[in-house]
């Protein structure tokens, strides 16, 4: 396993960078402070602009961390900052826990598909051997996306989530690389 960190990717409508602190309003704005995206993921809504810079400061402390994944999607076309994607290493192992958030205005339009597919190329390029995801089982469109990047249904979990204090009912996900003898 070569961990090579958050390193720019480049598709054919995104750019997947490292945040910066510049990003705050825009990922606040966007997605983080929405509680119509916020319902379904582990974490709760952000309620400022400097509670979103705080995270950002320490995913850019992390980025010091050569195992440590996670992109901003910006829009080529527009350079606006559209959503974020990230993957978060299960211990010393070479499988890793795919995620990624969109802003509304920017749903149904084959992005995060689209950025899901490059990090989990990105990441077999490092040595992932197994790539795996969650959604909760009331938000179908997340799973759409999961299918379309070519991930296998492998069942279903329920996910305690700290941060709201409740379980969720979820469909798991994963994807093997190729070669894999399990796949």
């Amino acid at each position: 396993m070569q961990h090579h960190g958050t390193q720019p990717i480049t598709t054919s409508r995104l750019l997947l960078r490292q945040f910066t602190l510049s990003d705050a309003k825009p990922m606040f704005s966007g997605w983080a402070g929405n509680p119509k995206v916020t319902r379904y993921v582990t974490w709760n809504c952000h309620r400022s602009v400097q509670e979103t810079k705080g995270l950002l400061e320490q995913w850019i402390k992390a980025y010091q961390d050569p195992s440590f994944y996670e992109w901003a999607i910006v829009e080529n076309a527009s350079g606006r900052l559209i959503g974020s994607i990230g993957a978060a290493v299960q211990g010393d192992s070479s499988a890793c826990e795919i995620g990624y958030c969109i802003a509304p205005r920017f749903w149904n339009q084959g992005f995060a598909t689209e950025a899901c597919r490059a990090v989990i190329a990105y990441l077999f390029g490092c040595g992932m051997q197994s790539i795996d995801a969650l959604h909760d089982i009331r938000n179908p469109s997340s799973g759409r996306v999961m299918q379309k990047c070519g991930m296998l249904y492998r069942g279903d979990r329920s996910a305690y989530l700290p941060a709201k204090q409740e379980t969720v009912s979820c469909h798991y996900y994963e994807i093997l690389k190729e070669g894999d003898p399990h796949r």
